[in-house]
């Protein structure tokens, strides 16, 4: 077991090594709040417990980060009688749920002894491209014509607490198999996240009766293709729809 837990931790480290932007820090300068690379070793706490944790021994790990004074990771593995177990805790500041799914693949290929490749382009290269993007021509046409599809936008309250003619609210349920919805999906050309988004402005257009509903959603942010695919970082985007 200490064998296992001693190779996990090495696995976190090759895999932190390879993203070095989990281990950026943010600083307070005179104008504003910016992000420094660290190149410091990853830190893992190993311990050894008595007996197998449960949800209340890990949940009671999760507490918050202060951004300006500490690392915005949390890597611990604890060595049980049965198992060994890795938490990790990233703030979501620096890390989006691909983001998760790469390093987690790059632990266990690191623990099985594979090769686990660096990032070609990472958060602060983005964040420097970006910065040239804001400045450009492009960004600012895309301003204004967002701002033509948007600018008029009233708010509407949703009706969360209205009691038509004195009833009580009640929930309606209505389930769609999954195989059935992808079966239209693929028949009509659209994909699934699509779907569910039209079924949502519909619903939205019903219960606020408003013509032309207005929301937001997200997007990946990762529009750059797969020179993104492998980068730690924050990229996912407000969209309005």
């Amino acid at each position: 077991t200490d064998k296992t837990a001693e190779g996990l931790a090495n696995a976190v480290r090759t895999a932190f090594a390879a993203h070095g932007y989990l281990k950026t820090r943010f600083v307070q300068t005179d104008e504003d709040v910016m992000q420094k690379p660290c190149e410091e070793e990853t830190e893992i706490l190993v311990q050894k417990l008595d007996k197998e944790p449960n949800t209340a021994f890990f949940q009671s790990l999760v507490r918050p980060f202060d951004l300006l004074n500490e690392r915005l990771y949390r890597v611990e593995i604890y060595s049980a009688p049965k198992s060994v177990y890795l938490f990790m805790d990233i703030h979501h500041i620096i890390y989006d749920g691909l983001s998760s799914s790469v390093l987690i693949n790059d632990i266990l290929a690191a623990y099985d002894g594979k090769q686990v490749e660096s990032e070609k382009i990472t958060a602060y290269d983005f964040a420097l491209h970006e910065k040239e993007i804001l400045a450009g021509e492009a960004f600012a046409k895309a301003e204004a014509r967002f701002d033509s599809l948007v600018g008029d936008a009233a708010a509407v309250n949703y009706p969360v607490s209205a009691k038509p003619d004195g009833k009580v609210i009640g929930t309606v349920t209505v389930s769609v198999a999954a195989d059935i919805v992808d079966s239209f999906c693929k028949k009509n050309s659209v994909t699934a996240n699509s779907f569910m988004q039209a079924a949502f402005a519909e619903t939205l257009h019903r219960i606020t009766r408003e013509e032309n509903p207005l929301y937001v959603t997200i997007s990946n942010g990762r529009l750059d293709g797969a020179a993104l695919e492998r980068s730690m970082g924050m990229f996912v985007k407000t969209l309005p729809v």
